[in-house]
Parts: structure tokens; C-alpha cells; sequence
């Protein structure tokens, strides 16, 4: 009987210690968002192998068009090689290739080198941009709407490689104004 009262007690522990953690990590993008929320989640894999985790946060303010796109990585990645693959990500969504090489060597000077457990987040809120947080502390901003289309395209374009992921994150949901095209998850 004592052992199951402990047991019972320290399943009750950790998951108010699991849940307090997942509240704390989105109380930083409440200030961000205008009291965010989850909107959803899911894994990138490569040959069953865990790349990331990403989350997909939404602003709970009626008609609001930020977001955040928070990416928390499974696996060491240098800076250099995150911006190269995002550049060619855009570059499958419809960038051109000198636009899109552009944009890579501004996310090469951005970009850090990643480990397991190291979270990337993007926001997009109109007219500003994108701004770029590393563990949840500013990094960099990123203005204009074009930029802002193509770097969230590599997620959330219907032309995606990773299609899995945008339904997984999109769900029914579309991204507007920055994708007024037709979301079909």
C-alpha cells in the first residue's frame, strides 16, 4: 500500500512539474503573440531519424495574423548548414535561385550552430517581419513581407518537401495574410 501511495505521488509530481514547464515555455511568446497559444506540433525525420520538433503558436487576439514557428532541434547542425538548407527550401517553393542565395548568407550570419535541445524560434508579425529568437532570448530581425513568405514557406507552402509536417502543423488552418493561397493540409 506504501508503495503504490509513493508511487502515485510521484506520478502526480512530475506530471505538475511537466506541466509547469510546458506553461513557462509558452508564457515567453505570450508578450510576443498577445497571449499565445499552441496551435500545434509535429517531427521532422530523415529516414526515421528525429531532425526537430517543431510548434506552431497563434495569437488568441480575434483576426490576429502573427505566429510563431518554434523549432527545437534533435540533432547538432552547424549555422552555415541550416541557412544553406533553407535556401534551397525556398528555392523549391518558387524563390529564385540568386534571391534565395541571398537570403541564405543573411541566414548564415544569423543562424548558429545547433545542438540537441536548442530551440529556433521564427515570429512573423505583418510590417515588421520576422524576428529570430535562440532559446527564447532575441537574435535577430529579418524585415519585409517577401522574406518573411519565403523563409515560412519552407514549412507552410503547398510546395513544401516536407508535406507531412505542414498538415501536421496547419492542420485545417491557413497562415493569412502571409498565405492567402488555398490551405489544403
Amino acid at each position: 500500500m506504501k508503495l503504490t501511495l509513493k508511487i502515485l505521488v510521484a506520478s502526480v509530481l512530475l506530471i505538475t512539474a511537466y506541466s509547469q514547464c510546458d506553461a513557462a515555455e509558452t508564457n515567453y511568446m505570450d508578450p510576443i503573440l498577445n497571449q499565445a497559444k499552441v496551435q500545434s506540433s509535429g517531427r521532422l525525420t530523415f529516414w526515421g531519424l528525429p531532425i526537430y520538433d517543431a510548434t506552431l503558436y497563434r495569437s488568441t487576439a480575434t483576426n490576429a495574423s502573427e505566429f510563431a514557428l518554434e523549432i527545437r532541434y534533435q540533432r547538432s547542425i552547424s549555422g552555415d548548414a541550416l541557412a544553406s538548407r533553407t535556401a534551397d527550401e525556398m528555392i523549391k517553393t518558387g524563390v529564385s535561385e540568386k534571391q534565395a542565395d541571398l537570403w541564405g548568407k543573411e541566414l548564415a550570419k544569423i543562424f548558429p550552430n545547433v545542438e540537441p535541445g536548442t530551440m529556433l524560434t521564427a515570429v512573423y508579425i505583418p510590417k515588421q517581419g520576422t524576428t529570430f529568437l535562440l532559446n527564447q532570448k532575441p537574435l535577430a530581425q529579418v524585415p519585409g513581407e517577401d522574406f518573411s513568405k519565403a523563409f515560412f514557406g519552407v514549412w507552410f507552402s503547398d510546395k513544401t518537401s516536407s508535406p507531412k509536417l505542414r498538415k501536421a502543423l496547419l492542420g485545417q488552418n491557413c497562415l493569412t495574410p502571409l498565405f492567402n493561397e488555398h490551405c489544403t493540409p
